[in-house]
């Protein structure tokens, strides 16, 4: 059965403006002819989709159940529409942001909800990723930006600065107190667990690993972090990460300069490169001009 997807269009209006009279000012079609729409598509479907012997039409129990199912085509349809501009317009239908593991998410949930709202057509994929993994995902274009330590050498790319913050070794009280000889020297320190975490990356990028260590490897963040606060192993973690942990003592500072400070210093960085969307530029707009994102 073919139907008339106008017809089918002007009766969604028609039920949602409550009335045909309303649907004359949201339609820009008189009302003989939205009452002709109306007429064909019952024709076409052999349903009586309203009840007129009242002042008032309203739906019919058939018309009520189609609605139901024209509602959403009808909402898709208008979607299909919406992504035809963007597309006519020349902005992106995708965007890929690859992240840090060690990056705080919370600063940018004004940002993140600014770009999905500003841009509904627009697909975003948020990829986590540790050490060397988002810059390889840009080296590879398989992100259109990230948010990362720049470890990129051999290639031009542009950088704003976001966040810089220290990563600290930290244990458990329970891990120093069964292991203190152990972390007072560099010499011991292989004896002692260390948590690290894996590359997501194939450069297999490591950072203060102990070498003929024993260790755990994880690929989450937050599986370090609780591997560590359980009282397991040893391991360095960011600051904003930790900051109740070491206020309520579940998690210490370990002392000695065998346990370095690394700073990492993380920004929005994309390659130099003439073209780009709209899309991709308005977030790299966004984030150059968003102070709260930075400590």
């Amino acid at each position: 059965m073919d139907v008339d997807f106008d017809a089918l269009r002007v009766f969604v209006s028609v039920v949602e403006c409550g009335g045909f009279n309303a649907a004359t000012q949201v339609l820009f079609k008189s009302q003989p002819a939205i009452t002709s729409s109306i007429k064909k598509l019952e024709e076409q479907l052999n349903l009586v989709l309203f009840d007129r012997s009242c002042y008032r039409p309203f739906l019919t129990p058939e018309g009520e159940k189609l609605y139901r199912r024209a509602q959403p085509l009808i909402a898709h349809w208008k979607n299909i529409g919406q992504f035809a501009e963007q597309l006519q317009s020349e902005a992106e239908s995708d965007i890929t942001i690859a992240i840090d593991v060690f990056f705080p998410l919370s600063t940018l949930k004004s940002l993140l909800k600014h770009w999905i709202l500003s841009f509904p057509n627009t697909q975003f994929h948020f990829l986590s990723e540790s050490l060397g993994g988002a810059c390889e995902r840009l080296l590879q274009n398989q992100a259109d930006l990230i948010i990362s330590e720049n470890l990129i050498t051999n290639k031009a790319v542009e950088v704003i600065p976001l966040r810089s913050e220290f990563l600290v070794a930290v244990a458990s009280p329970e891990f120093i107190h069964q292991y203190r000889q152990q972390l007072d020297d560099l010499d011991t320190l292989a004896e002692c667990m260390q948590v690290i975490l894996r590359d997501s990356s194939q450069s297999d990028f490591t950072f203060g690993v102990v070498e003929h260590g024993h260790r755990w490897t994880v690929s989450d963040v937050i599986a370090k972090k609780d591997i560590i606060v359980a009282g397991l192993g040893w391991g360095r973690l960011p600051l904003h990460m930790i900051t109740q942990e070491l206020a309520d003592g579940r998690l210490k500072y370990l002392q000695g300069n065998h346990f370095d400070k690394r700073l990492i210093s993380m920004g929005a960085i994309r390659l130099q490169k003439p073209a780009r969307g709209p899309v991709a530029e308005k977030i790299w707009q966004d984030l150059n001009n968003n102070e709260s994102i930075a400590k």
